[in-house]
């Protein structure tokens, strides 16, 4: 079974949550506020995790398709808060719209998009704002004509955040906007390599993603497959990305360290958390094109985890890496990977050499890059939630759960 195969256990939801305890619960009036999972029905659950579970959901109100990421509340920490926030402030058409947080009896739920399938999109069309260069609004269409059209229309391609509420209950809950193809992880899965023109599509709009938030002060931390979802559009060759999983929860820390920087792994933490996303960009482009991890050891190999994990670190920092000539890339193709796969960050590609590589200019919508300059200056509208109000519905979850469990504040 490929490395692929056996990780797509836990993405599929086959991993089993561990049941909560009801210690410090009793104490919590449920009666003093109206349970906010009342504007939401549930569908389904698409995934399930050692901190929580994603479900499907229908926002009754705006007879939205939503995710729902619902994470244990006891797990709210600093680093927690500090994601959530981050990922609030992002607006952009390639990352994963943050709408809502809130709190209930055992989960932070976090609502978002959900990878899920096409049939269960809501029908109807939105309104959409564009960037400089259209002279106004328009109700967007999924007909779209170019290519340069899906990286102008900002809501089809931005999973984005709304609101949070805070109440006495022990679960937060996030709320985000619907994307209805699935992950990244699950097409190579199921393409087993990707050609090299639909693998540029998809690097193209992650570095476009990695620059906008890299502007904004904010590095991604676990760039990989599984994080990367899909939209289809029609009227377009392959979906449209966006990026979603701010490290709510990095339960499966195998699947990690297999994206991670040699850095990352070595230190701790005291590293350029903008040059490791630039080597994560090169392991997702390097699994794209040859349907396997770079630097994984085969699993007919029994080791111990630390032996493996130190046997991964020396393949990394020796480059050993295969490039199967079975696998047909342009030498323009190779030089990009070769050079954001670098063992030392001094000699890593930097975003803005990525930015300006033959490989990745081909075939770049015109003005793709200058739209970065447009969203990085876009504040926030005034009805989004805002960061001061995340923090403090956080900070005082974080502290009513430490007082009904017993435990110190974190």
């Amino acid at each position: 079974m490929s490395p692929l195969a056996q990780d797509a256990g836990m993405l599929s939801g086959n991993a089993t949550a561990p049941k909560s305890s009801s210690a410090g619960t009793a104490s919590i009036p449920r009666s003093l506020t109206v349970d906010p999972m009342s504007r939401f029905v549930s569908i389904e659950t698409i995934g399930t995790g050692a901190f929580g579970s994603v479900k499907l959901v229908h926002e009754v109100h705006t007879k939205k398709m939503l995710a729902m990421k619902c994470l244990k509340r006891r797990n709210i920490n600093k680093y927690l808060e500090a994601e959530i926030v981050n990922h609030s402030m992002l607006r952009h058409p390639h990352i994963v719209q943050f709408k809502e947080v809130f709190l209930t009896s055992e989960h932070v739920c976090i609502v978002s998009t959900a990878k899920t399938p096409r049939t269960h999109q809501p029908p109807g069309q939105t309104t959409v704002t564009h960037p400089p260069g259209h002279t106004a609004s328009r109700t967007h269409s999924p007909a779209w004509h170019t290519r340069w059209e899906a990286y102008r229309l900002a809501h089809p391609c931005t999973i984005q955040g709304f609101s949070q509420t805070l109440n006495p209950w022990l679960t937060l809950l996030q709320v985000m906007e619907y994307a209805n193809g699935g992950s990244l992880f699950d097409l190579v899965r199921t393409q087993k390599r990707l050609k090299e023109t639909q693998a540029r599509w998809f690097i193209q709009q992650l570095v476009l993603s990695l620059d906008y938030m890299h502007r904004k002060g904010i590095a991604n931390r676990d760039i990989k497959l599984e994080n990367c979802l899909l939209q289809n559009e029609e009227g377009l060759p392959y979906p449209l990305l966006k990026i979603c999983d701010f490290g709510y929860s990095k339960a499966d820390f195998r699947s990690a360290a297999k994206s991670q920087a040699p850095e990352v792994i070595k230190s701790r933490g005291h590293y350029d958390a903008k040059h490791a996303d630039v080597w994560s960009t090169g392991v997702v482009l390097y699994i794209m094109l040859y349907g396997k991890y770079p630097f994984d050891l085969d699993d007919s190999v029994e080791v111990a985890e630390s032996t493996r994990s130190q046997m991964m670190l020396q393949a990394m920092e020796k480059e050993r890496y295969d490039l199967s000539p079975h696998v047909l890339t342009s030498l323009e193709c190779t030089d990009f990977l070769k050079r954001l796969l670098k063992p030392d960050p001094a000699k890593r590609l930097t975003l803005q050499g990525i930015l300006q590589h033959p490989w990745f200019l081909k075939k770049l919508p015109p003005h793709a890059q200058e739209m970065n300059d447009y969203y990085t200056a876009l504040p926030l509208p005034e009805e989004h939630q805002q960061p001061e109000h995340i923090r403090a519905l956080l900070e005082g979850g974080r502290k009513e759960t430490a007082a009904a469990l017993g435990m110190p504040s974190k």
